[in-house]
């Protein structure tokens, strides 16, 4: 548990330090990833992609991140009626063509017909506050939702037209939580 907790503090702050002087170092707004590029060329990348030296990166493409059609039930001990989340989320469906690695480098993401890979995720909404009410909030304890992420690789284009595999940071859900007050 203690170390979920540390991995997840540490994927949240590297998403955080990819901001500079109050400036996003990318102008992706969406969670550092941008469904269009300036200069992006999907004629040369698809000639890259199709290059017989790159068959490995085939299984890659597709759905990376997927949120399942089907529902998965959790029993409570409460019954049906107590089961929902604590915060208010969106989800997101995109085709980015750019992002920002965890290594803060933009970065050409190969996303041309007939090398797609779609990235599902769900976030908190702007401003999403707990649904617990204040009165059942102990004092000195304030509560917030905060976005979670996780780490996925995705197909680039390096700088020397060769492909890759780059590690980006997204969302995996929102979650409910709390900050004591000193």
């Amino acid at each position: 548990m203690f170390k979920s907790v540390i991995f997840m503090f540490i994927i949240n702050l590297i998403h955080l330090l990819s901001i500079v002087n109050g400036q996003e170092k990318s102008d992706c707004k969406t969670y550092h990833l941008c469904e269009t590029s300036e200069g992006y060329n999907e004629q040369q990348l698809k000639e890259i992609v199709s290059n017989e030296k790159y068959q490995k990166f085939l299984p890659l493409f597709g759905n990376v991140v997927d949120k399942p059609n089907v529902t998965i039930t959790i029993e409570s001990r409460f019954g049906d009626k107590s089961k929902g989340n604590m915060c208010a989320t969106k989800r997101i469906t995109m085709f980015p063509k750019k992002g920002l690695t965890l290594n803060s480098q933009e970065k050409k993401i190969v996303n041309v017909p007939g090398y797609h890979q779609m990235v599902t995720f769900e976030a908190c909404h702007d401003g999403a506050e707990c649904y617990v009410g204040k009165d059942y909030v102990p004092l000195g304890v304030s509560s917030f939702c905060e976005t979670q992420f996780i780490i996925v690789r995705l197909v680039v284009v390096n700088d020397d037209n060769t492909l890759g595999l780059e590690q980006f940071s997204i969302p995996s859900g929102c979650s409910c939580m709390y900050l004591v007050n000193s």
